[in-house]
């Protein structure tokens, strides 16, 4: 099921909970979703409370909006005599999403009552049936400039809790000492004198609007990072994300959590008490080239899985599952032979018995295809090609934003849901059990589809069959030699060994991706290598996805059987040519030439995959 309008409702609070709403408003939008904003705190600026929750339930359940989510960004303020909103929602059919922003400080009481989905900031307040995703940041702004030539040495933008005044005052009058520019920004108590009263030290009490926080952060060496007391918080909060996304200043941070140093490690700098504080601070200001690196390396991290897009694309997959799982029992009237209406539980959706082979060509998925299709109760088909209805698009992604494209993504849940039915329905009429049996289909030779697996087919499983590229490059050369099995390739598809490379590239690349989505307890990543001396162990993993068993002696049946020695036509220009691993070292295919090739086209992603190994 894919998600058709999205209502993104903020909470009460305009301070840091609003960047975190505009966070996932922007990602779900630059995800190409059809999204809703509701500030509430804007809204409660002309709406009474009630008037309020009546707006948002009028605007969730309208029609014209065909909104089924409603993501909730801090519960705080719907919850207690206003729980009645996301409960309404929820008994209408609208997935209700609950992103606790406020963990570990302010619990939300009954969560589980009104959300269908929990979501945490907070490792530490991870409970069961609930999912961890920390905060993140938005890009910084394309126009950022970091300017070489600094006019603050550190700085602090945010809300100084009681418990963060001590180290402040004490921090001030180092910095005071020392003649470090330090410049203190945002919603700050108004008992703040002897700070006001220092040459080094200034004060600023205004709000502080986005683009004001990138430039002052941009102008400083360094931002200080104040962790509030929570109980037991492991877990960053929104600033260490956006101070190391910016690529300029380092980042001060403490107390020390055990999470911001599995993501960061020494690539930002931890305190634990002022002692610590004021020596970190000195070798910030001090050791240029330690700071640049460190600098450098934290920006890396955060731009390379911590931006709102990269949290909403964790989210999308976990609402996805719940709107599969809604869908895959709904109930349906029948007439009985006597006359008398009665419930019958009817499955709409078949993804969980459902499993789909991809990667790239020539690395033994039609081996594995075949040993699957004879097991009991499994079915498994071979290269339908149902991917290359989603081509167009994924060769024209522009497609997706062209509001008069049939394939516009405003209109994705309707053709993504026709093709959806088609399929099992075609599916049905050749395998005529499919409701009471697994599915495996291959179609390695559809990378188009790969990355729309998660949104056509949420509740399926993906295998990724990996094979050493260098092994599949050296297969795609064979097979368009004179002679060759595959006749077409060898007379349309005769293309060098770059071209080859790339598309090998492409496909793993692809496949890597839709993996990566995909739940991890709808996943397989299953090596050809691996496969040739485990066969059996392969078929009863793959299997295991759908629920499929088989005994071990049916399982050794099944190898034995497919064996390569077994099979009659083999040969360097047979479709079956050696059954083993590694035959690039000796192919007469892989001349120096080829092989310069394939280390500039696959080198990367071969390493990626874990083939470190060279001639």
């Amino acid at each position: 099921m894919v998600p058709e309008t999205i209502v993104v409702v903020a909470g009460a609070a305009s301070f840091s909970t609003r960047d975190v709403w505009e966070g996932y408003r922007r990602g779900l939008t630059a995800m190409g979703h059809e999204v809703v904003p509701y500030p509430t705190f804007s809204i409660l600026k002309i709406l009474s409370h009630n008037l309020t929750g009546n707006d948002l339930v009028g605007k969730a359940l309208d029609i014209r909006n065909r909104i089924n989510v409603a993501i909730f960004v801090d519960g705080l303020y719907f919850q207690g005599d206003r729980a009645w909103v996301p409960a309404t929602l929820r008994k209408h059919g609208v997935l209700t999403v609950l992103i606790k922003t406020d963990d570990p400080y302010t619990p939300v009481p009954q969560a589980e009552d009104f959300f269908d989905l929990i979501v945490t900031n907070e490792l530490a307040q991870l409970e069961a049936g609930e999912v961890y995703l920390p905060t993140a940041t938005e890009s910084p702004p394309l126009d950022l400039v970091i300017p070489v030539e600094k006019t603050i040495d550190l700085c602090f933008i945010g809300t100084l809790f009681d418990d963060r005044l001590p180290l402040i005052r004490q921090l001030a009058q180092h910095c005071e000492q020392s003649g470090i520019r330090f410049s203190l920004q945002g919603h700050l108590p108004a008992d703040l004198k002897d700070l006001e009263s220092m040459q080094s030290v200034t004060v600023s009490r205004k709000p502080v609007a986005a683009e004001k926080k990138w430039r002052t952060y941009a102008n400083s060496h360094a931002v200080l990072n104040l962790f509030r007391e929570g109980e037991g918080a492991v877990s960053p909060s929104p600033r260490v994300f956006e101070v190391t996304a910016i690529g300029g200043p380092a980042l001060l941070t403490g107390s020390r959590r055990n999470e911001v140093t599995r993501i960061f490690g020494d690539s930002v700098f931890h305190y634990d008490g002022f002692d610590e504080l004021v020596a970190q601070l000195t070798r910030v200001l001090n050791d240029q080239a330690a700071r640049e690196s460190a600098v450098k390396a934290a920006r890396e991290i955060t731009l390379g899985g911590h931006l709102y897009r990269h949290r909403c694309q964790s989210l999308m997959t976990h609402v996805r599952a719940r709107l599969a799982a809604r869908a895959d029992s709904i109930r349906v009237t029948t007439q009985s032979d006597e006359g008398s209406v009665a419930d019958q539980t009817t499955p709409r959706s078949l993804d969980r018995q459902l499993a789909w082979i991809i990667g790239c060509g020539r690395t033994g998925s039609t081996w594995l295809c075949e040993m699957l299709n004879d097991v009991p109760q499994v079915n498994a088909w071979h290269e339908p090609y149902f991917g290359r209805f989603f081509k167009h698009v994924y060769d024209e992604p522009h497609e997706r934003e062209r509001a008069t494209s049939f394939f516009a993504d405003r209109d994705r849940s309707v053709w993504y849901g026709a093709l959806r039915q088609m399929f099992f329905e075609m599916a049905e009429q050749r395998y005529p059990a499919l409701r009471q049996q697994a599915l495996f289909v291959k179609e390695v030779n559809t990378p188009e589809f790969f990355n729309s697996i998660r949104d056509c087919f949420p509740g399926s499983s993906i295998i990724l069959l990996q094979r050493d590229p260098f092994d599949v490059l050296d297969s795609y050369l064979a097979m368009v030699q004179p002679g060759s099995w595959n006749r077409r390739a060898a007379r349309e598809w005769a293309h060098g060994p770059q071209q080859a490379a790339r598309h090998i590239a492409k496909c793993f690349s692809v496949a890597h991706q839709a993996y990566d989505a995909a739940p991890q307890d709808r996943r397989l990543c299953l090596r050809y290598e691996e496969l040739l001396d485990r066969t059996a162990d392969g078929i009863r993993r793959c299997c295991a996805l759908t629920g499929s068993q088989s005994d071990e002696d049916t399982l050794q049946g099944i190898v034995d059987r497919h064996r390569f020695s077994n099979q009659s036509e083999t040969g360097p220009r047979a479709f079956r040519r050696f059954g083993k691993a590694g035959t690039w070292r000796q192919s007469g295919q892989f001349t120096a030439e080829v092989l310069q090739i394939a280390d500039a086209e696959l080198g990367t992603l071969r390493a990626k995959m874990g083939y470190t190994d060279t001639v």
